[in-house]
């Protein structure tokens, strides 16, 4: 939904049809609802998806409903208003693609699902579409989500991460790849063959690119809050990022719980900055000489299941900016009374591309080393960064440099 009222009238006009089309024909109502389209009955014999944009509600769907039923569901239409829509309506539209695609209520899943959301920022509001294979979310009696954002094109990277730290997940973890929409069709149906196989992707109809990757954060916890409530945690990690899964779960019971539970559960673990300007200026958090929006880095954070149920209703006060880890752990986060924990030594980068798992942060008294996530920037073997991450050696780390100490644990 556009903000400004302005704003979305000038966008109306720029964009108004004007077009000689000798089979005109209206669908909907005759009045407010209905829409004039040129021929949407040559649509009927598509052998490729395409994509409706809408102008304007009005809080009537009738429209909506006649053209999914002419395509039989082979066009997404998106609709963009310039008012809030009511919840009654919310729900017709929901219930429009669960009649036409044959799929249930997201109360209750089946195979093959496509759900709709309801996207809000402060300058957009829409519907969304989730995909996912899977009947169950298998989230019972799980205790953390691995939310893993991904690009369609990126196969190969999914498949060093399943051949490499995901295959140390337990009975307590759950994980998902989250993957926005491409216009390439072989690239799409490739995603939707991979999610049929493999069962742990959630695709969706928002275009994937970095710019977007705010809204895939959005469905990643607004996913989690639907479908995997019952996680204590969701760990968002980037795809170029190795993670050692024994570690982590060490931790969250060592120290992040007890942190928690003095939070209420209302908090974020990350390495933690200060965006002294949302665009391009950050700052480390510790730096006395500069004030800003304390954020956790987005290449890996630990966010309580009540921390995202508070921050997502933010996302109606906030306008939209690309940063998705300043907009997520650190505005929205502020808006909600969400803290942030300073994990450095948890979650950091490499300093030294070639040989990554050389970053370096201690161990504690038991010997557990804390460095759990490494941020890595350069293409790597994934398979041989976890092992090195997992043999890390704690009497090593005792020798370390303080300098070498402070780049690797706080830079």
């Amino acid at each position: 939904m556009l903000k400004n009222g302005d704003k979305y009238i000038e966008l109306y006009n720029i964009l108004t049809p004007e077009a000689f089309c000798p089979n005109l024909i209206r669908l909907g109502r005759s009045g407010d609802g209905g829409k004039w389209i040129c021929n949407p009955f040559a649509l009927m014999n598509l052998e490729h998806p395409c994509i409706f944009y809408s102008f304007g509600l009005n809080n009537e769907v009738s429209f909506e409903q006649e053209l999914l039923n002419i395509t039989k569901n082979k066009c997404w239409e998106h609709t963009i208003i310039d008012q809030l829509l009511s919840v009654p309506i919310c729900q017709i539209l929901i219930e429009i693609h669960d009649v036409h695609q044959g799929f249930t209520k997201p109360v209750v899943m089946k195979p093959h699902q496509n759900v709709y959301n309801f996207l809000h920022f402060a300058s957009l509001k829409g519907f969304y579409l989730i995909h996912f294979e899977t009947g169950d979310a298998d989230c019972e009696n799980k205790m953390l989500l691995i939310a893993i954002p991904s690009r369609p094109t990126d196969f190969k990277r999914r498949m060093e991460l399943r051949g490499s730290w995901l295959k140390n997940i337990t009975s307590k973890i759950t994980y998902r790849f989250f993957i926005g929409y491409t216009a390439d069709i072989v690239i799409k149906k490739s995603c939707l063959y991979e999610a049929e196989v493999y069962n742990d992707m959630i695709i969706t109809d928002l275009f994937d690119s970095y710019a977007t990757l705010m809204y895939k954060t959005y469905v990643l916890l607004n996913w989690q809050q639907t479908f995997c409530k019952q996680v204590k945690y969701t760990l968002k990690i980037d795809d170029d990022t190795i993670l050692n899964v024994p570690r982590l779960m060490y931790w969250i019971k060592k120290e992040f719980d007890k942190e928690y539970d003095a939070a209420d559960g209302k908090i974020i673990f990350g390495t933690t900055l200060e965006a002294v300007n949302l665009k391009t200026n950050f700052s480390i958090k510790w730096n006395p000489n500069q004030k800003g929006i304390e954020y956790c880095q987005g290449f890996t954070y630990l966010v309580s299941s009540i921390a995202a149920k508070l921050i997502l209703p933010m996302t109606s006060r906030e306008e939209f900016i690309k940063a998705e880890d300043v907009m997520f752990t650190g505005l929205l986060a502020e808006h909600a009374g969400v803290q942030r924990s300073h994990k450095p030594k948890h979650f950091t980068k490499a300093i030294h591309p070639e040989t990554p798992i050389k970053t370096d942060c201690g161990c504690d008294e038991n010997e557990v080393p804390y460095l759990t996530s490494v941020y890595i920037h350069t293409q790597m073997n994934f398979k041989t960064f976890s092992k090195q991450l997992e043999d890390f050696d704690c009497e090593e780390s005792k020798n370390i440099s303080r300098i070498q100490f402070f780049a690797s644990c706080f830079a």
